[in-house]
């Protein structure tokens, strides 16, 4: 293959990747996590999104790359795409748009470092496709920061593996990548960890070089962890960790220390699924990329381990993809889903150094995956499509039904959500806005006099009772009943006092 067209591919694969990462992105509002990534980033000052042991951010248990760089963004990129006409949404989202693109480039990077040219277009390819990857790319979080510093972990790994002694630039690349992993959540920690096992196992000799590049990482890395220490202690140690779906992994060092992790996994057969395959997909790939780097003179002998690590993974993914609940949009799986790279990668080298028998069955995992992932963006797609209902015709048949009715549309960017932001705007119908530090009778003095009001809110399916606690402890005058599907339009009605 020609440096041209290996060029063309990675263009055509960083495109095909952008497609379903932009589609229809403003469709949903923005849910609980974001609103409050906005809002944070918005109000707070530099110090404060930087700084984990600041005032406002001492509730706050992720590391705060990713509210420095969305406070940098809303400050930069944001107000561009918002002038040009762009929705919030759109205009939040597409930094983690652009950070899905850098990772399914660090992908690429990774997959040719290992096994060459094709390697790394079949390895974009299937990052391109990756339905998680996809979601992680339309929610405005720090998964797909995560997912990206891995990536590029992978690649500086396979830098210091070429040689016996890992060069300089290539350790800085190791620590760098670790850094920028860690510091966008905490799993990042298991990730760097097999990252410095693998130096360990397969560059021995090296020790003094890997060695301090792990102390530098660390010393990179402690401002951050004392941080989370001290706030895992103003909580209470373990007992402030529930480590459901996922969650298990980052938290196993602190929330098993004190017990409390052991039972609440002993309880929860959907936790223990999770956790395994989040634990072998970033731990066992490593592992089988480090085997096959060691015997990267003899291809062929390598192919039935590559096989191995295919077949072996290729369950993981099933048991993953089956955890798919669009209603909850990957919430239980997300945590897993950023170690998506450590599969893509292992993957795409079988498909070009597989020989012989192992051929076959390497394409066939590949087939089943792109077809599985495939038929998932299908579904998000036809989700995304219906996501947002016109809330002005819903209005407008709700005063049909009862003309003294008063509508108002509520989203998580618009009530106030206690410790989550000190002020939000509540919007009304048709272009009424309110700060929601007032009452809601007192900024709408018609509601007042209504014999009802219906508040329209968007919400993912399942919140109901947070829609309760909420409405209860700041509107005691309503009442809240109502229905709701998928992800929008949960009607809640009441009497006005």
């Amino acid at each position: 293959m020609s440096r041209r067209v290996e060029i063309a591919g990675w263009i055509l694969c960083l495109l095909l990747a952008l497609l379903p990462r932009l589609w229809n992105l403003p469709a949903r509002t923005f849910n609980l996590d974001e609103a409050y990534s906005f809002r944070f980033a918005e109000r707070a000052s530099l110090r404060q999104v930087f700084d984990p042991l600041s005032e406002v951010n001492r509730s706050e248990p992720h590391p705060t790359l990713f509210y420095t760089m969305t406070w940098g963004w809303l400050r930069s990129g944001y107000a561009l795409l918002e002038s040009s006409g762009a929705t919030r949404e759109t205009a939040l989202r597409a930094m983690t748009v652009l950070v899905s693109l850098a990772g399914v480039a660090g992908v690429m990077a990774a997959a040719r470092a290992w096994a060459g040219r094709r390697a790394g277009l079949a390895a974009g390819l299937l990052a391109a496709l990756s339905v998680y990857s996809v979601l992680l790319a339309r929610e405005a979080r720090m998964y797909a920061l995560l997912e990206c510093g891995g990536a590029w972990l992978l690649f500086f790994l396979f830098r210091c593996l070429r040689d016996d002694r890992p060069r300089a630039g290539a350790l800085t690349g190791l620590v760098l990548a670790g850094w920028f992993t860690m510091a966008s959540h905490y799993l990042g920690i298991v990730y760097a960890a097999c990252a410095w096992a693998c130096l360990a196992a397969f560059r021995p000799r090296a020790w003094p070089r890997w060695g301090a590049a792990g102390l530098v990482l660390a010393g990179l890395y402690a401002y951050w962890l004392t941080g989370f220490l001290l706030q895992a202690a103003a909580k209470g140690g373990g007992s402030a960790w529930y480590p459901s779906t996922g969650l298990v992994i980052p938290f196993t060092f602190f929330a098993f220390a004190g017990g409390h992790g052991l039972v609440e996994l002993a309880g929860r057969a959907e936790a223990l699924r999770a956790a395994i395959p989040g634990l072998l997909l970033a731990l066992f790939p490593l592992a089988a990329l480090g085997v096959l780097w060691r015997r990267r003179g003899e291809r062929a002998a390598a192919a039935p381990v590559v096989c191995a690590a295919v077949l072996l993974a290729a369950p993981l993914v099933l048991v993953w993809l089956a955890s798919f609940r669009m209603e909850g949009l990957y919430d239980d799986t997300r945590y897993v889903a950023a170690g998506a790279p450590a599969l893509f990668v292992p993957l795409a080298a079988g498909l070009t150094l597989a020989r012989g028998r192992a051929r076959p069955l390497i394409f066939a995992a590949a087939a089943l995956f792109l077809a599985v992932n495939t038929a998932g963006l299908v579904r998000v797609a036809r989700a995304e499509a219906r996501a947002q209902p016109d809330w002005r015709a819903v209005a407008a048949e709700l005063r049909a039904i009862d003309p003294d009715a008063v509508a108002v549309y509520c989203d998580y960017m618009t009530l106030p959500l206690g410790f989550y932001a000190p002020e939000l705007e509540l919007t009304g119908l048709p272009d009424r806005r309110i700060d929601a530090r007032e009452s809601l009778f007192e900024a709408c003095p018609d509601l007042r006099q209504a014999d009802s009001v219906v508040l329209m809110i968007s919400h993912p399916r399942g919140h109901e009772d947070d829609y309760r606690r909420l409405f209860g402890e700041i509107y005691g005058g309503l009442e809240p009943a109502g229905r709701g599907f998928h992800r929008v339009e949960l009607l809640v009605a009441g009497e006005a006092e």
